[in-house]
């Protein structure tokens, strides 16, 4: 069997045969106008298309960009120059469809690079493949894992956020610096290695079983109102100062005017004490 020539390099010096002929109009038409995909890397960045160069070296202009849309929502991808994809060349004209939605189109001109569009991927950067989606990149991960764990990571200049949804379906929000765990019992735990401030110019209000304040240093809380209620004990302790200021501290059943301090023990101090005043019982007094 004859060896198949390739007409892109014929030596038209050479005695041509009308077979010759024709084959190597058909090839060249093929090869000139009929494209289905390729490789492609992004040269520029339009309002919502994208200027491609093809593995060729070809450049097509205006190529629509593919983003993923169902159900009423859409994914889309801060592309930029240099990412690369794939470009699909469709049979039919995409022109209509482009400006008016409708499902029309004509075969006029099958294949042409005037009728493509671009699925942007990142090409042979996949990682090793595993259970888990990824969404990443040079600065942010978010990781949902076979247990259907959520993970989110920023890294900052300043340190790494990270925000998990684990399995054990608790929430650890932490920055390195402070962390705040809610676990599957309701529970709330702050850690911070600096300070805890609670400002607002509404009110406060804290209602719990027991209520524990321990500080080392300040605790500052600056409201309208603070009212705290527990069903047994609260507990303050510092080892510096506890500052009552411009406030009614009645403990008790004892009543205190604006600036008193009112405290009863075992409860005698039943009555009401004027502003500056202070009223201290305890067993053996």
């Amino acid at each position: 069997m004859e060896d198949k020539k390739d007409y892109s390099s014929f030596d038209w010096t050479e005695s041509a045969t009308p077979d010759d002929i024709i084959n190597a109009a058909i090839q060249l038409g093929i090869e000139n106008m009929v494209n289905t995909s390729s490789i492609a890397r992004v040269t520029a960045v339009n309002e919502n298309t994208v200027d491609l160069e093809l593995l060729n070296g070809d450049k097509v202009i205006n190529v629509p960009l593919c983003a993923s849309s169902f159900n009423g929502w859409t994914i889309s991808l801060p592309i930029k120059k240099d990412d690369t994809g794939i470009v699909f060349f469709t049979k039919y004209e995409i022109s209509n469809y482009k400006s008016t939605g409708e499902f029309s189109g004509d075969s006029l001109s099958p294949y042409s690079q005037n009728n493509g569009v671009f699925v942007p991927f990142a090409l042979f950067k996949q990682p090793a493949i595993n259970d888990d989606i990824i969404i990443s990149n040079e600065k942010i991960k978010l990781t949902i894992n076979a247990d259907n764990e959520v993970l989110f990571t920023c890294e900052k200049d300043s340190g790494t956020l990270t925000i998990n949804f684990n399995k054990d379906n608790e929430i650890d929000i932490n920055n390195e610096k402070a962390s705040v765990l809610i676990d599957k019992d309701g529970g709330v735990t702050v850690t911070c290695e600096s300070d805890i401030s609670i400002d607002t110019k509404k009110d406060v209000n804290i209602t719990c079983n027991n209520a524990s304040i321990e500080a080392k240093q300040d605790v500052d809380i600056a409201c309208n109102n603070a009212s705290i209620e527990t069903q047994a004990n609260a507990e303050i302790k510092a080892t510096g100062n506890v500052t009552v200021e411009g406030a009614t501290v009645a403990f008790c059943g004892a009543t205190a005017a604006q600036g008193a301090v009112a405290v009863g023990s075992p409860c005698p101090l039943t009555g009401t004490h004027s502003k500056g005043s202070t009223k201290v019982f305890a067993p053996g007094m």
